[in-house]
């Protein structure tokens, strides 16, 4: 939490409670439900899908171990070594992804 903000600061507000709400909701199943919602709406094509990959290398110390593997198993981003594009074992990297409805208008996951 941030310096000086009290969590009784964020629970008497609108603020608090939808943060509340979606955290009840999943984040997951929010990001799925909208681009689905607005496919749907808007003539999305959903019998394809485009997915784009791209991998980022960072410099600096990053943690190794069984809280790497928590991250990962929560969702959140993992950084780690992996197959380099860039011929750079050395360096750890993280793997950002997007999927697009058939025709491209949509941006889904």
């Amino acid at each position: 939490m941030a310096e000086g903000i009290q969590p009784e600061h964020l629970n008497h507000e609108p603020l608090g409670r939808v943060l509340d709400k979606v955290y009840d909701a999943g984040l997951t199943e929010i990001f799925i439900r909208v681009p689905l919602s607005v496919a749907d709406r808007f003539g999305g094509k959903m019998d394809s899908f485009h997915l784009d990959s791209s991998s980022f290398h960072v410099h600096g110390d990053y943690g190794t171990g069984t809280d790497d593997e928590a991250s990962a198993q929560s969702g959140l981003i993992t950084i780690t070594y992996g197959y380099s594009r860039d011929q750079r074992p050395d360096l750890k990297q993280f793997i950002l992804d997007l999927m697009w409805s058939g025709n491209g208008d949509i941006p889904l996951y």
